[in-house]
């Protein structure tokens, strides 16, 4: 505060003012730095930051910057890695480094809005739009997501939960959870492998969408019957399978058929609740609370369903989990696609070379009875002459 007002101040008198109580500040901090750091160094270090600015020290300044940020976050001071990378994001946006404020300024947005404070995103999206552009458009696609993902949902009776279409920044740290899951889309493009694909997908699920218990069922077109690949009940505990799922006792088949079915997602609130799967003897054994299957399309076709379910608590799959969800599982339609061509090629790859390796083993044992043949011939020749 009396940086800022020193900035601002054009009468001598109260510029000492502000000047002195600064420097009182200054001693305390320090000693109290002192004593431990892990709660006050970051402050230090991000008032020196302001005084380096104020005085024109701009390499000083950078420097010091960035040491606060870093303190704070290392103790996990949320706001005060908000506050520096605010005002890292000025200092620079004065120097006319738009693209480097900008960097700072989304940073800045993302933990405010982790800290929990909508009132201070909202300003800094009023105030500074032209350096949020990239949070401001994925608020706006997510919109649009909303608007038109209940295309995919079931409207029958199954589904108990109303979702809301509608978004505020009060739900934007949900926001950025979507954001780190593009991220992750990444990591699922990135696999080739369909084992390791499958795991990683698991792991990201488990991660990101509130679940205690996942489970992935994927198309085999060769025999077009669905199999069981994985099931997880951690993000560290992943079974891979290879069996039909209608042989499981790990999920209830009679959810999944209704999804394979109409190939629409479905959620369940309170699954012990729910009269149109009462019956399943999965349900009925595990009582677990909240469902959600979803399809796993490609294409317009099914390759393939995710399982998730939540035994602890009720309405555990929200309108945010569930998008999160189907992002994933359309990337993982991409991705499960190439791994399969490439698992495919593989084994082709290597039933070619057992062939050739047959081939070859039978062209030697040709040729070494030719010789053999030739042998005895010229063996006969001799003994005929």
């Amino acid at each position: 505060m009396h940086l800022a007002l020193i900035e601002k101040s054009e009468d001598e008198t109260e510029l000492q003012i502000h000047l002195q109580a600064l420097l009182s500040l200054e001693e305390k901090l320090k000693v109290w730095a002192q004593a431990c750091p892990e709660n006050i160094l970051h402050k230090c270090l991000l008032i020196k930051a302001e005084k380096a600015r104020l005085n024109g020290q701009k390499s000083e300044a950078i420097d010091l910057y960035e040491q606060a940020i870093a303190k704070a976050q290392e103790n996990e001071y949320i706001y005060e890695a908000a506050l520096g990378n605010e005002l890292a994001a000025k200092f620079y946006l004065n120097w006319n480094k738009e693209k480097v404020a900008s960097g700072y300024m989304q940073e800045a947005y993302y933990c405010y809005a982790r800290w929990g404070s909508s009132a201070k995103t909202d300003d800094l999206e009023k105030r500074y739009p032209q350096l949020l552009t990239a949070i401001l458009q994925t608020k706006q696609n997510n919109l649009g997501l909303s608007e038109t993902f209940s295309s995919c949902l079931d409207k029958s009776s199954i589904l108990n939960q109303t979702f809301q279409t509608n978004r505020s920044s009060s739900s934007i740290s949900e926001d950025i959870d979507l954001a780190s899951i593009l991220k992750a889309t990444q990591a699922l493009s990135n696999e080739i492998q369909l084992e390791k694909l499958v795991s990683k997908l698991m792991q990201i699920v488990m991660e990101n969408a509130g679940a205690k218990k996942a489970a992935l069922i994927l198309l085999n077109e060769d025999t077009s019957t669905l199999i069981l690949k994985a099931v997880a009940t951690t993000s560290k505990s992943i079974k891979l399978l290879d069996l039909p799922y209608q042989e499981s006792k790990e999920i209830p088949t009679t959810l999944i058929n209704h999804v394979i079915r109409t190939q629409k997602i479905i959620v369940l609130d309170d699954a012990t609740q729910d009269s149109d799967f009462i019956i399943d003897s999965y349900l009925i054994h595990q009582q677990p609370k909240s469902l959600l299957c979803m399809p796993i399309l490609g294409q317009g076709k099914l390759i393939g369903l995710l399982y998730l379910e939540n035994n602890l608590a009720i309405g555990a799959f929200t309108q945010n989990r569930v998008e999160i969800s189907h992002l994933l599982c359309t990337q993982a339609a991409i991705s499960l696609k190439n791994a399969q061509l490439y698992n495919k090629l593989e084994n082709y790859s290597h039933t070619l070379e057992e062939q050739v390796e047959q081939r070859t083993q039978e062209v030697r044992l040709t040729l070494k009875e030719l010789q053999q043949t030739q042998s005895q011939l010229i063996q006969n020749e001799k003994m005929s002459s």
